[in-house]
């Protein structure tokens, strides 16, 4: 990780937030804990770092607009914008937290523990392969989109069976999606669902994934 250091303190802090997309950056998030609440708390904190610019970014072209054109359209677009915005930051860094914890869990508190880490266009949870191989692995990969997923399923089952049909209710479903999309990530050519067919293959001939 690179630091910048400057007389003034807002250079400073801007130069540490904007080196995050630097082609070929790599961050490294310590996270030493092993409750799922402090593990959550770095995940969540590393995405929000990430990608909270570009909603700012999006409110300040929102707010232009509705300067321009005083349209309840554009503050309803700016509020749903958020609402997806929201349901991101924290289904991804749930996702992320899910594996972190389960690889604690079944590593225990004197094996490898892992640890979080950003580069220009993503964010993860870097964990050690448990040796020798076992289905433990598969679970700690499936259970990071899994949580989320199941989540937001159940609010989209919610809203579409229990819910009327209002703007508190649309966003509830809008919130909801963003969180049952984490379970894309289980496709075979995606980066979890990849991860397992990979594990599963080399779990089955006995091998050990490097």
């Amino acid at each position: 990780s690179i630091h910048y250091q400057s007389p003034y303190r807002i250079v400073t802090a801007c130069c540490q937030f904007f080196k995050q997309y630097q082609v070929k950056m790599k961050e490294r998030f310590d996270c030493t804990g092993h409750s799922f609440l402090h593990i959550f708390g770095t995940a969540l904190l590393m995405v929000t770092r990430k990608i909270i610019f570009f909603w700012m970014l999006f409110m300040v072209m929102a707010g232009i607009a509705f300067l321009f054109i005083p349209d309840r359209s554009i503050a309803a677009i700016a509020i749903y914008f958020t609402i997806i915005y929201f349901g991101l930051i924290t289904g991804t860094a749930l996702h992320e937290a899910a594996h972190g914890y389960t690889h604690r869990k079944f590593a225990g508190r004197d094996g490898p523990q892992g640890f979080f880490a950003s580069d220009m266009m993503s964010v993860k949870f870097v964990r050690p392969v448990l040796d020798p191989f076992q289905k433990k692995q598969v679970w700690i990969t499936l259970l990071g989109p899994l949580v989320p997923g199941v989540i937001g399923a159940a609010g989209i089952i919610v809203t579409v069976l229990c819910l009327k049909e209002n703007p508190i209710s649309t966003g509830f479903f809008i919130f909801s999606i963003t969180y049952f999309i984490q379970l894309l990530y289980l496709l075979p050519f995606m980066g979890d669902g990849k991860s397992i067919m990979k594990q599963l293959l080399l779990g089955g001939m006995g091998g050990q994934r490097s």
